[in-house]
Protein backbone atom coordinates (compact mmCIF):
# COMPACT_ATOMS: atom_id res chain seq x y z
CA UNK A 1 0.00 0.00 0.00
CA UNK A 2 2.98 2.16 -0.01
CA UNK A 3 2.57 3.26 -3.43
CA UNK A 4 -0.43 4.98 -2.60
CA UNK A 5 1.19 7.42 -0.44
CA UNK A 6 4.53 7.84 -1.92
CA UNK A 7 3.93 10.44 -4.77
CA UNK A 8 8.10 10.51 -4.89
CA UNK A 9 7.88 6.72 -6.01
CA UNK A 10 5.38 7.39 -8.57
CA UNK A 11 6.83 10.42 -9.95
CA UNK A 12 10.64 8.43 -10.52
CA UNK A 13 9.11 5.35 -12.04
CA UNK A 14 6.51 7.45 -14.52
CA UNK A 15 8.08 10.51 -14.92
CA UNK A 16 7.76 10.13 -18.77
CA UNK A 17 4.11 9.13 -18.58
CA UNK A 18 1.17 12.17 -19.31
CA UNK A 19 -2.73 10.75 -18.15
CA UNK A 20 -4.30 13.03 -21.03
CA UNK A 21 -1.69 11.63 -23.21
CA UNK A 22 -1.98 8.18 -22.64
CA UNK A 23 -6.01 8.50 -22.78
CA UNK A 24 -5.86 10.71 -26.14
CA UNK A 25 -3.93 7.19 -27.62
CA UNK A 26 -6.71 5.03 -26.88
CA UNK A 27 -9.21 4.62 -29.47
CA UNK A 28 -12.25 4.38 -27.18
CA UNK A 29 -11.80 8.00 -25.65
CA UNK A 30 -10.84 9.38 -29.17
CA UNK A 31 -14.40 7.96 -30.43
CA UNK A 32 -15.95 9.19 -26.89
CA UNK A 33 -14.58 12.86 -27.39
CA UNK A 34 -15.49 13.03 -31.56
CA UNK A 35 -19.31 11.75 -30.12
CA UNK A 36 -20.15 13.29 -26.91
CA UNK A 37 -22.97 15.56 -28.24
CA UNK A 38 -24.18 12.85 -30.12
CA UNK A 39 -24.66 10.22 -26.76
CA UNK A 40 -26.45 13.58 -24.94
CA UNK A 41 -29.12 13.55 -27.96
CA UNK A 42 -29.43 9.85 -27.87
CA UNK A 43 -30.06 10.06 -23.67
CA UNK A 44 -32.24 12.87 -24.02
CA UNK A 45 -34.27 10.92 -26.99
CA UNK A 46 -34.36 7.64 -24.65
CA UNK A 47 -35.40 9.41 -21.71
CA UNK A 48 -38.80 11.21 -23.49
CA UNK A 49 -39.21 7.94 -25.59
CA UNK A 50 -39.85 5.93 -22.27
CA UNK A 51 -41.13 8.59 -19.79
CA UNK A 52 -42.62 11.50 -21.98
CA UNK A 53 -42.12 14.94 -21.34
CA UNK A 54 -42.40 14.82 -17.42
CA UNK A 55 -39.94 12.43 -16.95
CA UNK A 56 -37.54 14.54 -19.48
CA UNK A 57 -38.02 17.74 -17.45
CA UNK A 58 -37.33 15.70 -14.23
CA UNK A 59 -34.24 14.07 -15.60
CA UNK A 60 -32.42 16.26 -17.35
CA UNK A 61 -33.54 20.26 -16.81
CA UNK A 62 -34.39 19.77 -13.01
CA UNK A 63 -30.69 17.93 -12.68
CA UNK A 64 -28.59 20.46 -15.05
CA UNK A 65 -31.07 23.42 -12.35
CA UNK A 66 -29.59 21.52 -9.65
CA UNK A 67 -25.64 21.31 -10.35
CA UNK A 68 -26.53 25.14 -11.34
CA UNK A 69 -27.91 26.16 -7.91
CA UNK A 70 -25.44 23.98 -6.20
CA UNK A 71 -22.50 26.00 -7.74
CA UNK A 72 -23.76 29.41 -6.64
CA UNK A 73 -24.63 28.10 -3.24
CA UNK A 74 -20.67 27.13 -3.10
CA UNK A 75 -19.71 31.02 -3.93
CA UNK A 76 -21.37 32.35 -0.74
CA UNK A 77 -19.05 31.76 2.32
CA UNK A 78 -22.61 31.85 4.80
CA UNK A 79 -23.39 28.21 3.01
CA UNK A 80 -19.67 26.52 2.63
CA UNK A 81 -19.56 27.25 6.73
CA UNK A 82 -22.67 25.27 7.20
CA UNK A 83 -21.98 22.93 5.25
CA UNK A 84 -18.05 22.11 7.16
CA UNK A 85 -19.93 22.87 10.50
CA UNK A 86 -23.06 20.92 10.11
CA UNK A 87 -22.65 18.21 12.24
CA UNK A 88 -21.31 20.39 15.04
CA UNK A 89 -24.82 22.10 14.53
CA UNK A 90 -25.88 18.61 14.79
CA UNK A 91 -24.87 18.00 18.26
CA UNK A 92 -25.10 21.58 19.50
CA UNK A 93 -28.99 21.09 19.05
CA UNK A 94 -29.13 17.73 20.59
CA UNK A 95 -27.09 18.60 23.81
CA UNK A 96 -29.31 22.18 24.23
CA UNK A 97 -32.21 20.20 23.87
CA UNK A 98 -30.79 17.76 26.10
CA UNK A 99 -29.75 20.32 28.38
CA UNK A 100 -33.30 22.24 28.91
CA UNK A 101 -35.80 19.31 28.85
CA UNK A 102 -33.99 16.28 29.38
CA UNK A 103 -34.08 12.39 27.88
CA UNK A 104 -37.41 12.62 27.58
CA UNK A 105 -37.41 15.92 25.78
CA UNK A 106 -34.75 14.77 23.37
CA UNK A 107 -36.70 11.47 22.19
CA UNK A 108 -39.97 13.74 21.16
CA UNK A 109 -38.37 16.62 19.66
CA UNK A 110 -35.69 14.81 18.00
CA UNK A 111 -37.07 11.02 17.43
CA UNK A 112 -40.85 11.16 17.79
CA UNK A 113 -40.82 14.81 15.41
CA UNK A 114 -38.55 13.72 12.87
CA UNK A 115 -40.79 10.64 12.56
CA UNK A 116 -43.61 11.99 12.34
CA UNK A 117 -42.27 14.46 9.63
CA UNK A 118 -41.16 12.49 7.29
CA UNK A 119 -44.07 9.92 7.64
CA UNK A 120 -46.30 12.77 6.64
CA UNK A 121 -44.24 13.48 3.64
CA UNK A 122 -44.46 10.15 2.42
CA UNK A 123 -48.33 10.16 2.84
CA UNK A 124 -49.06 12.85 0.92
CA UNK A 125 -47.11 11.05 -1.84
CA UNK A 126 -48.89 8.01 -1.35
CA UNK A 127 -52.66 8.88 0.27
CA UNK A 128 -52.93 11.51 -1.98
CA UNK A 129 -52.59 9.99 -5.27
CA UNK A 130 -55.50 7.48 -4.01
CA UNK A 131 -58.03 9.46 -2.09
CA UNK A 132 -59.17 12.89 -2.92
CA UNK A 133 -60.34 15.08 -5.64
CA UNK A 134 -59.01 16.92 -8.29
CA UNK A 135 -59.84 20.35 -8.99
CA UNK A 136 -57.40 21.30 -11.70
CA UNK A 137 -56.48 19.41 -15.09
CA UNK A 138 -52.32 18.09 -14.19
CA UNK A 139 -53.10 14.84 -16.17
CA UNK A 140 -52.19 12.76 -13.33
CA UNK A 141 -53.14 11.09 -10.01
CA UNK A 142 -52.58 13.96 -7.88
CA UNK A 143 -55.66 14.33 -5.95
CA UNK A 144 -56.49 17.15 -3.21
CA UNK A 145 -57.18 15.84 0.49
CA UNK A 146 -58.45 17.31 3.20
CA UNK A 147 -57.79 14.86 6.29
CA UNK A 148 -53.87 14.65 4.68
CA UNK A 149 -53.85 18.15 5.20
CA UNK A 150 -54.82 18.59 8.35
CA UNK A 151 -51.91 16.30 9.27
CA UNK A 152 -49.14 17.69 6.75
CA UNK A 153 -50.08 21.45 7.86
CA UNK A 154 -51.62 22.32 4.67
CA UNK A 155 -49.60 19.85 2.32
CA UNK A 156 -52.06 17.72 1.12
CA UNK A 157 -53.64 20.04 -1.35
CA UNK A 158 -51.52 18.12 -4.00
CA UNK A 159 -53.73 18.42 -6.92
CA UNK A 160 -53.28 22.06 -6.28
CA UNK A 161 -49.73 21.66 -5.87
CA UNK A 162 -48.99 19.55 -9.36
CA UNK A 163 -51.17 22.36 -10.65
CA UNK A 164 -49.10 24.93 -10.13
CA UNK A 165 -45.66 24.05 -8.75
CA UNK A 166 -44.58 27.22 -8.80
CA UNK A 167 -47.07 29.16 -5.89
CA UNK A 168 -46.04 29.28 -1.91
CA UNK A 169 -49.86 28.54 -1.70
CA UNK A 170 -51.53 25.22 -2.07
CA UNK A 171 -54.51 25.90 -0.45
CA UNK A 172 -55.71 27.77 -3.36
CA UNK A 173 -59.48 28.33 -1.89
CA UNK A 174 -59.91 30.80 1.00
CA UNK A 175 -61.59 27.32 2.59
CA UNK A 176 -58.51 25.35 1.95
CA UNK A 177 -56.27 25.35 5.43
CA UNK A 178 -52.75 25.98 4.93
CA UNK A 179 -50.39 26.19 7.48
CA UNK A 180 -47.43 26.41 5.62
CA UNK A 181 -48.97 29.53 3.60
CA UNK A 182 -49.92 31.30 6.66
CA UNK A 183 -46.26 31.13 7.73
CA UNK A 184 -44.83 32.64 4.32
CA UNK A 185 -47.41 35.29 4.50
CA UNK A 186 -45.87 36.33 8.30
CA UNK A 187 -42.02 36.10 6.89
CA UNK A 188 -43.77 38.06 3.99
CA UNK A 189 -45.10 40.79 6.58
CA UNK A 190 -42.03 41.29 8.31
CA UNK A 191 -39.72 41.10 5.22
CA UNK A 192 -37.88 37.98 5.08
CA UNK A 193 -39.92 36.52 2.74
CA UNK A 194 -39.93 38.41 -0.53
CA UNK A 195 -41.29 37.90 -4.71
CA UNK A 196 -43.98 35.46 -3.20
CA UNK A 197 -45.49 33.50 -6.17
CA UNK A 198 -48.92 32.79 -6.84
CA UNK A 199 -51.19 31.62 -9.68
CA UNK A 200 -53.44 33.81 -11.14
CA UNK A 201 -57.26 33.49 -11.58
CA UNK A 202 -56.92 33.28 -15.00
CA UNK A 203 -54.19 30.54 -14.57
CA UNK A 204 -56.30 28.69 -12.44
CA UNK A 205 -59.07 29.06 -14.39
CA UNK A 206 -56.91 27.71 -17.40
CA UNK A 207 -56.42 24.64 -15.50
CA UNK A 208 -59.59 24.14 -14.25
CA UNK A 209 -62.46 20.99 -15.19
CA UNK A 210 -64.69 23.52 -15.90
CA UNK A 211 -62.46 25.64 -18.18
CA UNK A 212 -61.72 22.09 -20.21
CA UNK A 213 -65.20 21.18 -20.49
CA UNK A 214 -66.09 24.83 -21.86
CA UNK A 215 -63.49 24.54 -24.42
CA UNK A 216 -64.50 21.05 -26.03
Amino acid sequence: MGWLFDSGYMLEKYQERNNVEDLKKQAFYRFIKKTYVLHLFAYVVLVYAFGGFTCLVWVVVRKNLLIIFQFCVKKQAFYRFIKKTYVLHLFAYVVLVYAFGGFTCLVWVMGVSTTFAYQATFLVNSACRIWGNQACNTGDLSKNNWWVTLIALGEGWHNNHHAFEYSARQGLEWWQFDLVWYMILFLEAIGLATNVKLPTEDHKLKKSFASLNKFK
